[in-house]
């Protein structure tokens, strides 16, 4: 397989057919193109070495999910409660555990993918159905290619870019581009696809990490850890970033001002809301998430995140070291395999 990837890496075949094979557009829905970009781990050895593992190393791997969606356009937002799922306690759980990767079982980690799973929530089957419910509104996916590769944020960047040209997507009237708060993932934006217009937007799921996070550090009890996160998110969901990151910093300066501020548990705290409320203050114009909504533009980038796992699970453990060629091989493989498109079946 890995002298196949090789083999295979080499190549490169076009899609400038890419939206021939979808169904007929409806008039009452658009299409949207969305890039989604969020990186992984694999560990290198040192090529040409002979047996045995020599120099390992961890590096990066990045993986950009590109989308063709269709989804309804709105005159207002038409979601503008927040979601059941975001106001339960085990799902809410779930994702920031997930996020940070404390999880002890392998239980989901996602917004679409605890909605799709079968672990057991507190409200049992209505709490399911309304899940399902709070979802509907959500682009519909028509078609995906996947890219992955381990080059540096710059070459990975523009290998995006042109793979975006070469199936047209950027002609498409809606277009958004989907990441985390990772700064590279933005740079990326900014030097490939801001000129061209496509919408930034913070991924939410992450948004519910923070918010979770800000409140426990706030509150004395888990009920009112609780309440506090469900007065941050609803805020976020709203689209008022710029009132969360306001309370958070008052909670810092009242810990300032406080007998314990020297603490190295207060420092510790100040130090972490600090980073919250920067996060989001940096991320504010990426948060406008009823507009996008209501544009029929996605706000979560669950999907490439999903694909992390995907290429985790064939690349990365303590036992594998791969060669830099043989690892951009097999990254291109899973890729294709992964994507909507003929390219395995061609080569």
């Amino acid at each position: 397989m890995v002298t196949i990837g090789r083999e295979f890496g080499q190549v490169n075949y076009q899609n400038d057919n890419f939206f021939d094979d979808m169904p007929k557009q409806d008039p009452a829905t658009i299409r949207v193109a969305a890039i989604s970009v969020d990186g992984g781990r694999t560990q290198l050895r040192q090529e040409d070495a002979g047996a045995g593992v020599h120099n390992p190393s961890w590096v990066e791997t990045k993986v950009g999910c590109l989308q063709v969606l269709e989804s309804c356009k709105h005159t207002a937002d038409p979601h503008p409660d927040l979601p059941t799922i975001f106001k339960n306690k085990t799902s809410v759980q779930c994702i920031v555990e997930g996020i940070k990767g404390t999880r002890k079982t392998q239980t989901p980690v996602s917004a679409l993918e605890v909605i799709d799973s079968d672990h057991p929530q507190s409200d049992s089957v209505p709490q399911k159905e309304s899940n399902k419910r709070d979802a509907s509104y959500a682009p519909t996916v028509l078609k995906k290619l996947v890219i992955a590769d381990i080059d540096h944020a710059e070459s990975f960047g523009l290998a995006v870019y042109n793979k975006v040209h070469v199936c047209n997507l950027h002609t498409l009237e809606r277009k958004a581009y989907l990441g985390d708060g990772d700064r590279k993932l933005w740079t990326i934006f900014e030097d490939n696809f801001r000129a061209e217009q496509w919408t930034p937007i913070l991924d939410f799921v992450h948004a519910v990490e923070y918010a979770y996070e800000g409140a426990k550090l706030i509150t004395a009890t888990e009920d009112q850890c609780w309440a506090k996160y469900i007065d941050f998110i609803t805020l976020l969901w709203q689209g008022k970033s710029l009132t969360v990151v306001r309370r958070l910093h008052k909670a810092t300066d009242e810990l300032k001002s406080s007998k314990k501020n020297k603490l190295k548990e207060t420092v510790d705290k100040i130090d972490t809301l600090t980073s919250i409320a920067n996060y989001f203050q940096h991320n504010i114009s990426k948060m406008d998430y009823p507009t996008y909504r209501t544009n029929g533009l996605p706000i979560s980038s669950c999907h490439v995140e999903s694909l992390i796992k995907q290429f985790n699970i064939r690349i990365k453990s303590s036992e594998k070291f791969w060669n830099k060629t043989s690892v951009k091989g097999i990254l291109k493989i899973k890729s294709s395999i992964l994507s909507n498109d003929n390219s395995w079946n061609m080569f």
